[in-house]
Formats: structure tokens, sequence, C-alpha cells
């Protein structure tokens, strides 16, 4: 399906009205994300969206455990016996949007704690389990140096992946609430 500033290419069956669905999804995305941020692509955004059903993952450019990625366009993955949640891919479109708009708007110069921190916050709410679990790193002293925070998370030992995003999405959420977020879209443009 093409739009006006997307085009959208789903490599698994899908029912009509769950690709009209996922294309109504993709044009709230722009129109929220791109008022929250302050800036629209320029141009037609590819995005695919692929069903693993439970298949083997190693034949996709992502790494197994990632739903989603951005690398100039947009890739998300699935895996259900049929049609995809809504409401997940909405988060996970939501999460690589602000990646494209930040890559666009800081021409790729953005702190990786910024942009995972933006994006995670964006997509949706953390999890009072991911609280839980940010607070516990604070009470044994295990947050990760803002150096750690600072490389590719994919570079990260499995096993601090998940803090990195935990951690760079409550420094954006304190920023937020310290700064606002036209301070954080200021920062971004300059």
């Amino acid at each position: 399906i093409n739009s006006e500033f997307f085009s959208l290419t789903c490599h698994s069956a899908m029912h009509p009205h769950t690709v009209w669905n996922v294309c109504r999804l993709i044009h709230r995305t722009y129109g929220e994300l791109g008022e929250m941020l302050g800036h629209y692509p320029l141009s037609r955004i590819p995005i695919s969206i692929t069903n693993t059903n439970g298949t083997e993952r190693s034949q996709r450019l992502l790494p197994n455990w990632a739903s989603g990625c951005y690398d100039g366009s947009i890739q998300l993955v699935y895996c259900a016996v049929s049609e995809p949640v809504l409401g997940i891919l909405y988060a996970l479109l939501r999460h690589e949007w602000v990646h494209l708009l930040i890559h666009h708007l800081t021409n790729g110069q953005c702190p990786i704690w910024l942009d995972e921190g933006l994006a995670q916050s964006a997509a949706r709410p953390m999890f009072h389990s991911e609280r839980l679990n940010l607070q516990q790193a604070v009470q044994t002293k295990r947050l990760l140096p803002l150096a750690a925070l600072s490389e590719p998370f994919s570079e990260l030992p499995a096993k601090y992946r998940k803090l990195a995003y935990i951690q760079s999405t409550a420094i954006v959420e304190y920023l937020m609430q310290q700064f606002g977020l036209p301070k954080i879209r200021q920062l971004l443009h300059q």
C-alpha cells in the first residue's frame, strides 16, 4: 500500500480490515509523533510487517530479541497464528517512528540513551515490573553507567539490555518532568 508519506508491505497474509487498521495506526502515529517532536518526514517511509509465526527468525535482519527496527525503513515483526495484536503493533510502530524522527532531526547524532528513552516513553508507559527492576538496580547499585547507555544497546550483554532500556526511559521521564517536552524538542532541533 502506498500513501502520501509511507509505503506499507505486509509480508504475511492479513485480513483487509486489519491492513486498513494498520494504515490508520500509521496515520495516527505520523500526526501524534510529528506534533510531539515538531517534525514530519520529508520522503515516503518504507514500512514492512512480517508474521514470524514461530518460524526460524535467523533469516531476517533483526536480532532475535528485537521486534522492530529503524534503519532508513521501519521493520516490524510479530508472532501470531493469525492476525497481529494491533495494540502491540502500534507500540512497536511508535517506538520505531520516534527513532526515524530523531535520526532526521539530529542527523543520526543523538545519544543512544536519549534516542531509546524517547522511543520507549512514546511507545508505552513503563510497566510496574520495569519500575520495580529499576528500583532494585538502584538499591543493589547495579545501575549502568552513562557511558554504557551511550553505546548501541545491541552491543551490550543480553543480561543488561532490558536495564538499559528501563534506565533510558526513566532518565527521559525525569527530564520531561523537570524541563518539559518543549525543551527536549528544542534540544533535538539544535
